[in-house]
């Protein structure tokens, strides 16, 4: 009984919507002044499996467009009733009245059934060229830092002054995870909030949509990649990884990164 009574004091006492601990004042900053972020990637048809599988098997198509799909409409689409606001770089979510979510859809980067990671397309599966969404994982209160861009990405930009400051945006890319991946050659474009129609070099998450505070509506921001000339019969590891001056990458605890593997194969028609 003494045990019940104590659960429901703390009950009490607990904030439903702010952490008591986050960002650098939780175990998110152990061994480093950097919050740790992580990111995810879909679609995951297997929670355990990195693996995505792409074919011409209309079976295999359908099942992970049916995957993609599902977590489309249940995590990236936001009611009409819901509490959401458009966000800005005039008006960021840091200036939203608590509750309220940055206005934001699948539909505001995928908004024709055209486009190449439209539901008509399979999510691209339908030609072999799958699109995966990459995004980061939700951090209560984290905020990109303001700095100088990262050098992977001043050279994307051809900025060459490490100097520069910049919008701290978050920046998306992925390449294969070794030489031999990299080999492959497959190309990959990136549909974002910056460049709907496609840019071949990152994608880009707007520094107007942080912070998450925890908003019921709230949507995630991510990044559409599609892969394209994907080689058939072998299997391609690719690495995404997110830049910003507040971003630190470590392969052993995948900060700031996500790693999958695609595989192509085609059935005898």
């Amino acid at each position: 009984m003494f045990f019940v009574i104590l659960l429901y004091v703390f009950a009490l006492i607990l904030d439903r919507e702010v952490p008591t601990y986050y960002n650098k004042d939780s175990t998110m900053a152990v061994r480093t002044t950097a919050t740790v972020v992580g990111m995810g990637f879909r679609p995951q048809p297997m929670v355990d499996d990195s693996l995505i599988r792409v074919s011409n098997d209309l079976y295999e198509q359908k099942r992970i467009a049916s995957s993609l799909r599902l977590y489309r409409d249940v995590y990236l689409i936001q009611k009409t009733d819901a509490k959401a606001e458009p966000c800005t770089e005039l008006d960021p979510a840091s200036e939203l009245v608590p509750g309220t979510a940055c206005s934001f859809s699948w539909f505001d980067i995928v908004s024709t059934q055209d486009h190449p990671c439209s539901d008509n397309n399979m999510y691209g599966f339908k030609h072999e060229e799958p699109c995966v969404l990459v995004k980061l994982n939700k951090v209560y209160g984290w905020t990109p830092t303001k700095g100088p861009l990262p050098i992977h990405i001043q050279g994307l930009r051809n900025i060459h002054n490490n100097k520069s400051i910049a919008k701290p945006d978050v920046y998306i890319t992925c390449d294969g995870t070794n030489p031999s991946d990299r080999d492959a050659q497959t190309e990959m474009v990136y549909y974002s909030l910056e460049k709907p129609s496609g840019s071949s070099k990152y994608g880009v998450i707007p520094n107007y949509y942080f912070p998450y505070r925890n908003a019921r509506d709230h949507v995630q921001p991510f990044v559409l990649v599609q892969f394209k000339n994907l080689p058939l019969h072998r299997l391609i590891s690719i690495t995404c990884r997110a830049w910003s001056p507040g971003i630190e990458h470590e392969t052993r605890g995948m900060r700031g990164m996500v790693a999958f593997q695609l595989y192509r194969s085609q059935v005898a028609e």
